[in-house]
């Protein structure tokens, strides 16, 4: 069994997530994210192999 690890790590370790995925949303959409806040310049954390890129949207905010 692997170890869980969670993609961000926040210096003040003030890191939190809401699962809100599927959730309604205007329009007639669905929310389809899960939401990480963590203070601005926290560490994003690889959880396997691959890259992260940022994303951006009039729907995204600071997306990865």
């Amino acid at each position: 069994m692997s170890a869980s690890v969670f993609p961000v790590r926040a210096a003040s370790g003030a890191a939190s997530y809401v699962s809100t995925f599927g959730a309604p949303r205007s329009g007639g959409r669905t929310h389809q994210g899960v939401d990480i806040y963590a203070p601005r310049g926290s560490a994003v954390l690889a959880v396997s192999d691959g890259y992260a890129q940022p994303i951006s949207g009039t729907l995204t905010g600071l997306g990865v």
